[in-house]
């Protein structure tokens, strides 16, 4: 497996991200001091419908077998902020937008990816609720770095609310 693989699209790498998680994940650090290593991984976007500034993916990381151990996959989630959603759009209205409008709407999206960052590092750990665990936050420059969010993957432990739900009765 090239380490140096793009994450799904976007200009992410694995291997920052593996070096990440080899840093702040202790059952990632567990399962390579056990002599394991990553050998293939996946990537599916769980977040089609629901997101309003970002897509979220799920990346399975596949681990060998090792002294009789039999493999293991690791799951943990991916949030890229971008204008995807809202572009995807622009084709039905092109007459009626502005010409920068990318530019505008990643510019707001940063924005608020960025607050979204400092609620994870700063606010969070001085919360006494369940939170997911965030392994690492980078704010996105538009038009320089790609942001993102690398966290648990809470899927098989939560709900996903469409943005029309409620957790209200």
């Amino acid at each position: 497996m090239d380490p140096n693989t793009k994450i799904a699209g976007t200009s992410l790498l694995l291997k920052p991200m593996l070096e990440l998680l080899e840093q702040k994940h202790p059952y990632y650090r567990r399962l390579t001091n056990l002599g394991k290593s990553v050998t293939s991984f996946d990537v599916a976007n769980v977040s089609t419908g629901f997101g309003h500034g970002s897509i979220v993916y799920k990346i399975n990381l596949h681990f060998t077998s090792h002294n009789g151990l039999p493999p293991e996959t690791l799951p943990v989630a991916l949030k890229v902020p971008g204008a995807q959603i809202y572009l995807q759009q622009e084709s039905k209205f092109r007459a009626i937008l502005p010409d920068n409008l990318e530019e505008r709407i990643s510019r707001e999206i940063s924005n608020v990816h960025k607050t979204e960052c400092l609620f994870y590092r700063e606010i969070s750990p001085t919360l006494n609720i369940k939170m997911p665990k965030i392994y690492a936050t980078k704010e996105w420059i538009v038009g320089g770095e790609q942001g993102y969010i690398l966290m648990d993957d809470l899927s098989e432990e939560g709900i996903v609310l469409s943005k029309y739900d409620s957790v209200s009765p």
